[in-house]
């Protein structure tokens, strides 16, 4: 009763959090996003950097970030739906987010990492990566981060709080694994072989069926969603696992995709990248997240709750679905070489190994 009751309890707020982002989207209302792009010493530690917008001060629509160590060199420019950060002594090759924070890996294998600006009270040890070494792929769950490590093994975060348990980070016994991805309740990993693996569900989460991998093969790609995983295959096929959530009935579609080269998930939905460049989508269109059929020239995607976001050929950047929180303000980005997405923020790398991100 305590799992159903928990479960019930998650889908209100989803719920509430859903219906009060779309009216916001659609009154045309200002809201206050809900994760602030704060990449302050990109060190791991969760101080909150003190923020300037210039706006408020009735000048110009530039910002400046105020650093508390005045030894680092920085540099933050633009607007607020493009504000560039820059250190010097730091380079990323990669990124990814989720719900509350965003984290890059540096061309040494350690890794950094930024929270949201609520005070650190969506910490859930998700961002302890200071002691992480030789890392060549990380993901990030809500809760949670993974981290593959040179030799094929995984390493992982551990979870705070007492009703939380360690089921999706139990990855410690994993070998030969050349993919990750972490979701809310589980974590999936790719063998060299082709295979899967994946932890066991959290034991607070109703199981969906997210786990049923045993019998896949020729996977080259994995991702992981709140209640599903799906795989694709060498052949530029798509298999997911069974779906008992009524709300994602429809992403069986997937079965259905042909010459697929990425694909990414969302809460109830997938969205794949063809080889020619466009992009199809499926499963629960909580906010237009799936409307991606006029795009072209496409080189990577990524998907969270309800909005989806695109890498074109040329650098720039293309995003659908809700807006309440500035997530789709990317049009001006240029020269981004790769792109992730959390619950209500965007984020881009540039070929410099600095960051954009959304407000």
């Amino acid at each position: 009763m305590k799992t159903i009751g928990l479960v019930v309890v998650l889908a209100l707020i989803t719920g509430v959090y859903y219906f009060v982002a779309v009216a916001n989207n659609r009154s045309g209302a200002a809201s206050q996003p809900s994760y602030a792009s704060y990449y302050d010493e990109w060190d791991g530690h969760l101080d909150n950097p003190e923020w300037h917008d210039n706006q408020d001060k009735n000048d110009d629509s530039s910002c400046e970030l105020a650093v508390s160590n005045p030894d680092d060199n920085y540099e933050a420019t633009g607007s607020p739906s493009q504000v560039r950060y820059t250190r010097t002594s730091y380079s990323i090759i990669s990124i990814v987010s989720d719900s509350f924070h965003t984290l890059g890996i540096r061309a040494d294998g350690t890794v950094v990492s930024v929270m949201d600006n609520d005070g650190g009270t969506n910490n859930r040890g998700q961002l302890n990566t200071d002691s992480w070494q030789n890392i060549t792929a990380i993901s990030t769950g809500t809760f949670h981060t993974v981290g593959l490590q040179q030799d094929g093994t995984v390493v992982s975060t551990e979870l705070l709080g007492n009703y939380f348990h360690q089921n999706q980070t139990a990855v410690a016994d994993w070998d030969n694994i050349v993919a990750v991805s972490a979701a809310w309740n589980h974590t999936v990993g790719l063998r060299a072989d082709g295979t899967v693996v994946t932890t066991n569900i959290a034991d607070y989460w109703v199981d969906n069926g997210q786990t049923d991998v045993t019998d896949w093969k020729d996977i080259i790609a994995i991702s992981a969603g709140v209640s599903h995983t799906v795989g694709l295959r060498s052949d530029g096929t798509v298999v997911a696992t069974r779906l008992t959530n009524c709300m994602s009935d429809n992403l069986g579609g997937v079965s259905e995709w042909r010459n697929i080269s990425a694909i990414a998930v969302g809460a109830e939905h997938a969205v794949g990248l063809r080889s020619d460049g466009t992009v199809v989508a499926t499963g629960f269109d909580r906010g237009g997240q799936l409307d991606v059929q006029s795009w072209s020239d496409i080189v990577a995607i990524d998907t969270s709750w309800d909005h989806t976001v695109g890498l074109r050929a040329d650098g720039t950047v293309v995003a659908v679905g809700c807006n309440s929180a500035g997530q789709l303000n990317v049009s001006g980005w240029s020269g981004v070489v790769a792109i992730s997405v959390g619950a209500a923020h965007t984020v881009g790398l540039l070929a410099d190994g600095t960051i954009v991100s959304t407000m």
